[in-house]
């Protein structure tokens, strides 16, 4: 986003200058929208790069209002996920190190595991219909399926690599700065 203030010529009562040829802004309309706009850049975690908002350039306040919108749908919690092959057809526990800091582990709100078929034609939540599930410690997410005959015991699920694609996905949600 552009800083525009240089621009303008502020008195008392009115801005005018490049920005407002052609309307007329009072300074109580335009610092509450310079606010607004610095703060979402600030939740956003964007830094303003000084260039005009356009398809070249990209936009920055788009992007912060996405970010913020995403944000506030989280309800402050903070995804990361993890992602690992999982030979599921011969082995039936996979552990996982999280990297987890101890506050982080203790805040965490949410974890969801999901697998997908070695031809990606199926995502599954390994809890689905009872034939899996996990566990997580201070340093790991120990994931396990269920014993044969079971959904995941198959060829289907054997996490054969392709081209550094993965077929387990495990996303933690914790609160950050809990300790």
């Amino acid at each position: 986003m552009k800083d525009i203030s240089s621009q303008l010529i502020v008195d008392t009562n009115t801005i005018s200058g490049k920005a407002t040829e052609e309307t007329i802004v009072t300074k109580e309309m335009f610092d509450p929208m310079v606010q607004f706009f610095q703060k979402l850049l600030d939740i956003a975690s964007i830094t303003p790069n000084g260039d005009d908002e356009n398809e070249v350039n990209g936009y920055q306040l788009i992007e912060a209002l996405t970010e913020t919108v995403r944000l506030n749908n989280l309800n402050g919690l903070k995804p990361i996920t993890l992602f690992a092959n999982w030979n599921m057809n011969t082995d039936i526990v996979k552990t996982i190190t999280h990297g987890l800091t101890t506050a982080q582990f203790r805040s965490i709100f949410d974890i969801k595991v999901m697998i997908t078929k070695n031809d990606f034609s199926e995502l599954i939540p390994l809890d689905y219909y009872g034939y899996g599930g996990f566990k997580a410690t201070a340093t790991n997410i120990e994931l396990t399926r269920l014993a044969s005959p079971g959904l995941f015991d198959s060829a289907d699920f054997d996490g054969t690599p392709v081209e550094l694609v993965y077929n387990t996905f495990v996303t933690i949600y914790f609160k950050e700065g809990v300790s």
